[in-house]
């Protein structure tokens, strides 16, 4: 069950995705004999108002959390049943934005596959502004394989651990655990970790364990029959390229505890010292593990809209911050300048790549466009992208002025935005 505002009165309700009950106990919604399930709640058509995203039998399904009526599945008002790829029960659902486009997403597990649905893959999108690829009107964005045939309930959740705006999901499964590109559901680990778990409803999640400014991975194992009945080795083996028999004794006999994992350079950005419990959404309890006696709506707070979601922390401006250098060199014996521009982001969040870049000659007038062009990649914080122009037919014994601007008119929110140009 979770806990929000969902009819906008003040107090809280909760819900189990079959009911909805007020504080005095009294139904807003759904029968107590409902249809109980794994849920989330986000304001996914971003009207201002939350919807209830519940995960059950093997499908997901989107509720008006003031009413409970049927957005997504049988009869649903933006689209009818979606079964979840790879069949099984289904875990409990996480919402985040998946794809840069300032919107937010859906992800869950089944047993065979995990997999993000996203309301602009419809043919009648609820809102405008997305990304999806043309022709997908399934509500799918993507699916993996996974392997999960113990509980097919397990949990996930999420976190943006360059900054560049694009969450990837963290997951374990039984053998292995993974971590995926959000926006197309590619595996960002090198190779997926071995890491046993006879699989319940758990799930790893990203905190700052120590508080030293960077995030940690904290993912929990077992060994309850997990290595043998379900043939990890065979898939440890084949994911490290070795035969089953030099498989190493950690490995092959399977994992148990609660493990802590960090980035040796630490390049994962910063996060909360916290994640306090299963329904976890930021808004909930403070960094000092207060909870709130009133909490705020997530999905009305900037920068927010999510569940199941760590963040970077509350209190700090995290944002991108570019500046840009421009050097200009004569090739001898031609009438042709080199102009080289480097792009470095010295903010503490990420941009995606795309950045534009322009390098103009300003003097004499009128103003001349040398080159219009992007960065190629995301800048991470400390990164930085060299992008070269040509300046052609340049006149002898002429002054000239040449200058190179960044980010455009409408682009990434800076720290600063007074240092985008040289």
């Amino acid at each position: 069950s979770v806990v929000a505002d969902l009819d906008g009165d003040g107090d809280p309700e909760i819900t189990t995705g079959g009911v909805a009950l007020e504080t005095d106990g009294s139904i807003l919604w759904g029968s107590v004999g409902g249809e109980h399930a794994l849920a989330a709640v986000a304001d996914l058509d971003v009207n201002g108002t939350p919807e209830v995203i519940v995960v059950r039998d093997g499908e997901v399904r989107v509720l008006d959390g003031a009413t409970g009526t049927v957005r997504v599945g049988t009869g649903g008002s933006w689209y009818g049943t979606v079964t979840i790829p790879g069949g099984g029960n289904g875990g409990a659902p996480t919402v985040a934005d998946f794809d840069a486009d300032g919107l937010p997403e859906i992800s869950a597990a089944g047993q065979g596959a995990y997999a993000v649905y996203d309301p602009d893959c419809l043919s009648l999108s609820p809102r405008v502004g997305g990304d999806c690829a043309p022709g997908t009107t399934n509500f799918l964005r993507w699916s993996s394989a996974n392997h999960d045939f113990s509980s097919s309930v397990t949990g996930s959740s999420v976190f943006d651990f360059e900054g560049d705006g694009i969450a990837e999901v963290v997951y374990n499964d039984e053998c292995f655990l993974r971590v995926y590109d959000g926006n197309d559901g590619s595996e960002v680990l090198t190779d997926p970790r071995p890491n046993s778990s006879r699989t319940g409803l758990e799930y790893p999640i990203v905190v700052d364990v120590d508080r030293d400014g960077n995030s940690e991975l904290v993912v929990p194992a077992n060994r309850d029959q997990a290595v043998t009945r379900d043939d990890c080795p065979t898939a440890y083996a084949d994911a490290l390229g070795v035969a089953v028999g030099d498989l190493p004794a950690d490995i092959a006999t399977g994992t148990s505890g609660v493990y802590a994992f960090g980035d040796p350079s630490d390049r994962w950005v910063r996060t909360r010292p916290i994640w306090n419990q299963f329904a976890y959404h930021v808004t909930n309890v403070t960094d000092r593990g207060v909870v709130p006696m009133s909490e705020p709506d997530n999905w009305r707070v900037d920068g927010l809209n999510n569940y199941r979601q760590n963040v970077q922390g509350a209190g700090v401006f995290n944002a991108p911050n570019l500046v840009v250098t421009l050097e200009a060199t004569a090739a001898c014996a031609t009438d042709e300048i080199r102009l080289s521009a480097v792009v470095t982001n010295i903010g503490s969040r990420g941009v995606p790549a795309g950045v534009p870049v322009r390098i103009v000659q300003t003097v004499p007038a009128p103003e001349v466009v040398i080159l219009d062009g992007a960065t190629s990649g995301p800048l991470l914080p400390g990164q930085s992208e060299r992008i070269t122009g040509v300046a052609t037919g340049v006149p002898e014994d002429t002054d000239l002025t040449y200058e190179v601007r960044v980010d455009g008119a409408d682009g990434a929110a800076e720290c600063a935005e007074d240092d985008n140009t040289a």
